[in-house]
């Protein structure tokens, strides 16, 4: 009799979360364990179910650097996919740095998740070829690939008020979603333009804008 691993997956988008739900419960090997599109119920399944691995993709308006901290910071032990649709191998970088042992892109094939859930309950790294490759070649090339980054030299709040900025977020909705002052928006703001060499918000915001509609893949 296999030994089923237990499998927890948090999706905004519904279509998405059947896929996968119907995906990972024809696997042999693997027991889907629950579903959610918001991050709550999810954490609280997490607590209570104490599955193998899960699978990560932005929910409760939670990017995946965001969502990743989250969820490792509560449980340090756990394997953790990242599901996203931004390829810039500095924000995986960073992802996996945040406690995630896979960053699997959206645009993979149906397999590519399944190896990814099998590799990291073996304790091992899974990273989307896409992504694998950029690194790759950077690093036979000698370079430092977050030099050819945009948010290379930012700090992962001023990634994720960059993304949000990018995804059309006004300062105050900002504010809201990470229970800040205006104010405190506005200083990151500051600190992304200095760091970018941006001369004022509407080159930030077209900044930001561009890189999302270079980075998301569909």
């Amino acid at each position: 009799m296999v030994d089923k691993k237990d499998v927890l997956i948090a999706e905004s988008f519904p279509i998405c979360l059947k896929g996968l739900s119907d995906l990972i419960s024809l696997q042999p090997d693997l027991r889907m364990s629950g579903a959610f599109g918001e991050y709550d119920p999810f954490i609280a399944a997490v607590e209570k179910m104490r599955p193998a691995v899960v699978i990560l993709s932005a929910v409760s308006d939670l990017d995946s650097i965001e969502m990743t901290k989250a969820v490792h910071a509560k449980h340090p032990k756990l394997a953790i996919v990242a599901l996203s649709m931004i390829r810039d191998p500095f924000y995986a970088e960073r992802v996996l740095k945040a406690g995630a042992r896979g960053y699997v892109l959206k645009q993979d094939a149906p397999d590519v998740i399944i190896k990814a859930i099998r590799e990291v309950t073996a304790g091992r790294i899974f990273v989307s070829e896409i992504v694998a490759n950029h690194i790759f070649q950077k690093f036979v090339n000698g370079k430092n690939y977050t030099c050819d980054s945009m948010i290379g030299c930012l700090n992962d709040r001023e990634i994720a008020v960059f993304r949000y900025i990018g995804q059309g977020y006004s300062t105050k909705k900002i504010a809201d979603k990470f229970n800040l002052s205006p104010k405190s928006v506005q200083s990151y703001r500051e600190s992304i333009k200095r760091k970018l060499n941006l001369a004022d918000s509407h080159d930030l915001i077209k900044t930001a804008v561009q890189w999302m509609q270079n980075e998301l893949v569909f």
